[in-house]
């Protein structure tokens, strides 16, 4: 048990060096982290034991756009119950898009693998690959989705917040 505990706390460390080095390099001024896909579904394992809603987005999109003041209200209310993932490939739009907020509470994640992996991932926690953004996946303290779709804000704030 303990070796699994020095393990856990390792893996964890890594992550954590991998989210530190990753933002600045871009030349973001909120910390933002190109991950693949591999690295995204460990980063969703490791948050195991609370409610949490992982949201695929583009600022490409007007309906995510719309969201994403209220999403960061909800990550304000609840500190880490929001992952959100973004598809973008047009990274530099993508910079534009993020620099208009002051303040982003939850880490900024970019897909850096093809769609079809991160479907992948996210099939691996109960999930079905999206066919739109955005799409949000409820995940229990279990790490399984429960529900996925394209859910207005209260809906989402209901199943985090109850």
């Amino acid at each position: 048990m303990i070796f699994r505990d020095y393990f856990r706390l390792g893996f964890l460390v890594l992550l954590a060096f991998v989210f530190v080095g990753a933002g600045v390099a871009h030349g973001y001024t909120h910390k933002v982290y190109p991950l693949p896909s591999s690295i995204v579904g460990k980063y969703i394992a490791s948050t195991k034991g609370q409610k949490r809603v992982v949201m695929i987005y583009a600022s490409w999109c007007p309906h995510c756009v719309e969201a994403m003041p209220d999403i960061m209200d909800i990550e304000r209310a609840k500190p880490g119950s929001v992952i959100a993932i973004s598809v973008d490939e047009d990274h530099a739009g993508f910079a534009r898009y993020i620099e208009r907020f002051k303040d982003v509470p939850f880490k900024i994640i970019i897909n850096g693998s093809p769609k079809t992996e991160l479907a992948a991932v996210l099939t691996s926690f109960g999930g079905r690959a999206w066919s739109g953004v955005p799409t949000y996946y409820l995940v229990d303290e279990n790490n399984q989705i429960v529900d996925q779709g394209t859910y207005g804000v209260d809906y989402i704030a209901t199943y985090l917040l109850q």
